[in-house]
């Protein structure tokens, strides 16, 4: 692969308790639908079985929106802006986004027939595209391409966790401690924050007191911390941004990268 570039691992989650706090919007907790999930899937996986394109809906069908360099797509011929107005015969107009692209995807090596209207001549014609992975190489707070020569830098790139309290992967910590800190390695945007449960364990998640937890930052302009109430004797797992929730970003507005906080609690003393 390209030195140049950055692949961006990105989370799809199942059902998600997000504390999530930005300057434009207050505190919430939120929980995804199997179809914001399969949406998410379609829109950020960072690898696709398929034709290699990214796909919008619109009323005549499927419109790209992106092609991926080196994919099927692109060596069929399909250029951004091509309208797909049926998939293997089937008509796309009535479906949901998420339906049609279920459609395109498939076993690799398989084969899937698109069909593009001609404006220039009012016909239509099919493309007959293997199946094939393709990886998509994004950043990961604009999904461009860095370039080492002019925007790879300290600045340019996503700040990420340098240190938490309790640590992580600490297996006796005091079940009476009242705050979680989170520590970055660059200063971040004050009142933007997203801690978020793991899929399906939101009892591993941590009671908030006060407030959502009253988060906020401390005058290092680095350190989150959140007030909890932790139980003795049992194990706890908090995000720190995942998936469509990136509401910790550098000053710069870069999202941090996703991070996984794992710890125990010891017995009461």
């Amino acid at each position: 692969m390209d030195s140049r570039r950055l692949v961006a691992a990105l989370t799809v989650v199942v059902w998600v308790t997000c504390i999530a706090c930005s300057a434009q919007q207050a505190s919430t907790t939120q929980a995804l639908t199997p179809e914001q999930v399969e949406d998410m899937k379609i829109e950020k996986a960072g690898s696709l079985a398929g034709i290699g394109a990214k796909l919008d809906k619109t009323n005549d069908g499927l419109v790209i929106a992106t092609v991926f360099s080196g994919s099927p797509a692109e060596k069929a011929g399909l250029k951004i802006g091509q309208v797909i107005t049926a998939i293997n015969g089937v008509p796309v107009s009535p479906m949901a986004l998420r339906d049609a692209v279920k459609l395109i995807r498939g076993p690799k090596g398989s084969k899937v027939e698109l069909t593009l209207p001609e404006p220039s001549s009012g016909k239509t014609r099919s493309v007959t595209i293997v199946r094939d992975i393709v990886e998509v190489v994004v950043s990961y707070d604009t999904g461009r391409v860095l370039d080492v020569n002019s925007d790879f830098s300290v600045g340019n790139l996503p700040p990420s966790v340098v240190k938490t309290v309790p640590q992580c992967g600490d297996t006796n910590v005091d079940p009476t401690l009242s705050q979680i800190a989170v520590t970055f390695s660059k200063d971040m945007a004050d009142q933007s924050w997203s801690f978020c449960n793991i899929p399906d364990r939101r009892d591993a998640f941590p009671n908030l007191t006060g407030v959502k937890g009253d988060g906020k930052y401390q005058t290092d302009k680095r350190t989150c911390v959140i007030n909890v109430a932790l139980e003795p004797d049992k194990t706890y797992a908090i995000w720190i941004n995942m998936g469509q929730y990136q509401g910790f970003r550098d000053s710069a507005g870069h999202p941090a990268v996703p991070y996984l906080l794992v710890f125990k609690t010891g017995q009461n003393k």
